[in-house]
């Protein structure tokens, strides 16, 4: 019996995700990707609303926190994590943890990354990316998605 290997391909890393992204040719191409991508992994759409749709707001000092980077693999992924971010957004659950709980636990979220997702993620709370995504792309690939 043959195994087709691309059915057992692991999911891609946001940093991953983010540079095939930015290596197509035109903006159709990328509008293209970007929905496969969020259609895959809820995980890669998450990622854009929190840096381009400015209600969200993160309850974490401003800037990288220290953080300890878990090499370039890891045994998880953004993927697997990003449930988590409601634990850090203002209005959501962040509220429930103590401000020195809520960071301790973003930083152990950010050291279970691979290095380069840890870097987008934690660049994600200041609005900060390194892409060639901007609001108007953000918007023709999903109309709607940020008010």
């Amino acid at each position: 019996i043959m195994i087709n290997q691309d059915t057992k391909r692991r999911p891609r890393d946001l940093s991953e995700i983010c540079e095939e992204v930015d290596n197509c040719d035109t903006r159709e191409q990328k509008i293209k990707m970007m929905r496969m991508y969020a259609m895959r992994q809820s995980s890669y759409l998450d990622w854009v609303r929190c840096v381009f749709d400015p209600a969200i707001q993160f309850a974490l000092p401003a800037g990288r926190p220290p953080f300890t980077p878990s090499g370039p693999t890891s045994a998880t992924s953004w993927g697997k994590v990003h449930m988590q971010l409601s634990y850090f957004i203002k209005g959501m659950q962040a509220e429930k943890l103590n401000d020195l709980k809520r960071e301790m636990k973003w930083i152990g979220l950010l050291e279970v990354l691979p290095e380069k997702d840890a870097i987008i993620v934690a660049d994600m709370t200041d609005k900060k990316h390194k892409t060639s995504l901007d609001r108007e792309l953000v918007d023709e690939a999903w109309p709607g998605l940020i008010k």
